[in-house]
């Protein structure tokens, strides 16, 4: 580069090939500054100015052309080679001028008669940002305690590498990770593969909420929204919106308005899920510290009043023959109707026969008629409703 020109200015050209020596001796001595004895890059010219802003600052623009070597000297002159059109020097000075423009205009102080209602409007960009905000932690808060999973020895550690993996994630990461896995339509709820410890015994929480499918688009429809809604806000306001005239700003904060009311109404419907989440984790903690629990995870026996299959056989004698001996394979259509996750396999079973007679909680009786056996059960005791509404979930390596 050259030195810097007096006046704290500073023009730099680079040249085409050696070849070309004989066309810069052509051009007139005003224009050479255009082919500085720079060489590193053929068929090209840059543009170098620097400006003095302080003692010991400066501005630095550097703007490169890349021209055939012949076209080189036209481009000083602003012309083509025939010298009919020229070249979009002049365009790209204009573009820089209205880029500069645009980022002066924003922030220029409006005329007096708006300055009221621009005030009202930052004041309302301000509400919504922290609304906004408000709005990620509860989803991070949720997102990060929804599903865990680790080593038995170790379960805090589990939960700060999950609250710190989710803590560096964007609002539209958040709701990626929240819609299908916190937040399910129903039918699609259930367990999901859990990635087990190489060694050692291992755990998995997974809370889960079953919506309608069609309510489950709408809340999917409006999060996605939000984000949508939150990145114009953050990075595009001041382009959308003309906050130097009254008018502008009345636009603007009839938008904010809007928006804020937005954002409220979906903290409060978040705010309202998390404290279902907080009723679910209290009361699958009062069913951990059950001593059946506590016995089927230290010796590995069901705790059948708890399980899900259980009340499922309990629901179906009920319905088919209150107060009375039920079909066994009459429940168990009823059952793989309204429990079509539920199977005998899950709790290490190989026939229903199985379950009601390992549970205990059942009479097994075997009938003969026509030549064929068939089995009939009805609760031993008064039915039990289970602790929590959720089938118990554990695991466990050696």
């Amino acid at each position: 580069m050259a030195d810097v020109a007096e006046g704290g200015e500073q023009t730099v050209g680079c040249t085409s090939d050696p070849s070309q020596h004989k066309e810069e001796a052509a051009i007139p001595p005003r224009h050479q500054s255009a082919f500085h004895s720079s060489r590193s890059l053929s068929q090209s010219v840059h543009l170098c100015r620097r400006s003095a802003i302080g003692r010991d600052r400066s501005v630095l623009l550097i703007l490169t052309f890349g021209f055939r070597p012949r076209q080189l000297f036209y481009a000083t002159r602003g012309l083509n080679r025939t010298g009919r059109a020229p070249l979009p020097i002049g365009t790209l000075s204009g573009t820089m001028a209205k880029m500069t423009d645009s980022r002066e205009n924003a922030m220029t102080l409006p005329d007096p008669a708006a300055l009221s209602t621009r005030q009202d409007v930052e004041r309302l960009l301000g509400q919504c940002l922290l609304r906004f905000q408000a709005f990620e932690l509860l989803t991070k808060s949720i997102v990060a305690g929804h599903r865990v999973s680790g080593s038995v020895a170790q379960p805090e550690g589990a939960l700060i590498r999950q609250i710190d993996d989710t803590r560096r994630k964007t609002m539209g990461r958040l709701v990626d990770d929240m819609m299908g896995s916190f937040l399910v339509p129903a039918g699609q709820e259930g367990l999901l593969d859990v990635t087990e410890e190489a060694s050692g015994s291992s755990f998995s929480i997974h809370l889960q909420i079953a919506l309608p499918p069609e309510e489950f688009v709408r809340i999917e429809t409006k999060h996605r929204a939000l984000v949508a809604l939150r990145n114009s806000l953050v990075h595009h306001f001041l382009e959308e919106h003309d906050l130097r005239s009254e008018s502008g700003c009345d636009v603007a904060r009839q938008v904010l308005a809007a928006a804020l009311d937005r954002v409220t109404s979906a903290y409060s419907d978040l705010r309202r899920l998390s404290l279902e989440i907080e009723v679910a984790r209290k009361a699958m903690a009062e069913t951990l510290a059950a001593p059946e629990v506590r016995d089927w995870i230290a010796s590995g026996r069901l705790p059948w009043p708890a399980t899900t299959i259980v009340q499922a056989l309990l629901n179906a004698s009920t319905k088919l023959a209150p107060c009375d001996w039920t079909s066994v394979n009459a429940a168990t259509e009823w059952i793989a109707a309204h429990y079509p996750d539920e199977s005998p396999k899950g709790y290490g079973c190989r026939t229903w026969r199985q379950v009601i007679h390992d549970s205990g909680l059942f009479e097994l009786q075997i009938r003969k008629a026509d030549g064929c056996r068939s089995a009939w059960y009805r609760p031993r005791v008064p039915k039990p409703a289970p602790p929590w509404g959720a089938r118990i979930i554990a695991r466990s390596t050696a």
